[in-house]
């Protein structure tokens, strides 16, 4: 199992803040779980996004606004060839691309937001 990192520091205003960081190196292989670590001084509007970039462009996390620590098994809805839910899920897959972490509404701060990956390989 190979694991990623991605700390984000934002910028801007109280409230206001944002930042986007990418991982070191491509991704390849199924996405197991994501951990989600806040600041302690983050506030709870901070939102959090993690998106392949290329590719399919994949969201696999989209959270709303929070500041308390998770950890996430992220799937996919699976379909059939006419996009009707199978009712199956499965993992996500990223084929050699960098995953982005984004932050906004947040308070500048260093490493807002820390976003731990482990993918299957």
């Amino acid at each position: 199992m190979a694991e990623y990192q991605i700390d984000v520091t934002t910028s801007g205003s109280a409230g206001a803040a944002s930042g986007t960081q990418r991982t070191d190196s491509p991704v390849r292989g199924f996405v197991y779980a994501i951990k989600i670590d806040y600041d302690g001084a983050a506030p709870g509007s901070t939102t959090v996004a993690l998106v392949e970039e290329g590719g399919l462009a994949q969201t696999l996390v989209d959270l709303d606004a929070g500041n308390s620590d998770l950890t996430l098994y992220p799937r996919v809805q699976e379909t059939q060839n006419d996009n009707t839910p199978t009712g199956a899920h499965g993992f996500y897959f990223v084929d050699g691309r960098h995953l982005a972490l984004s932050v906004s509404n947040s308070d500048p701060l260093a490493n807002a937001v820390r976003a731990t990956i482990q993918v299957l390989g």
